[in-house]
């Protein structure tokens, strides 16, 4: 369990800022204007729960789909779906 934790904690240090910059950027993209990142995604839930962005959006899809990706490169990165698809974009 140590271990695993420990793995985590690595990737993340190694990819955690590079994610993070990638998504803050989608969403100020996404919402038109800039703020800190957890500001971007509280802005985020309150325009999707209000209806303001809807489900249907391309550019919601593909900024969930990368965000989800990137949080299991970090928490499961041997994950088979992960790997194949790492290997299908490298």
């Amino acid at each position: 369990m140590a271990a695993n934790s420990l793995s985590i904690a690595i990737r993340e240090r190694k990819h955690g800022s590079e994610f993070e910059k990638n998504e803050k950027t989608r969403l100020e993209s996404l919402l038109g204007e800039t703020d800190q990142l957890s500001n971007l995604r509280t802005k985020l839930a309150s325009a999707i729960s209000e209806n303001q962005i809807s489900l249907e959006n391309e550019q919601l899809k593909t900024h969930l789909r990368e965000t989800a990706f990137c949080q299991i490169l970090i928490d499961q990165p041997s994950y088979p779906t992960v790997e194949n698809l790492v290997q299908t974009t490298s």
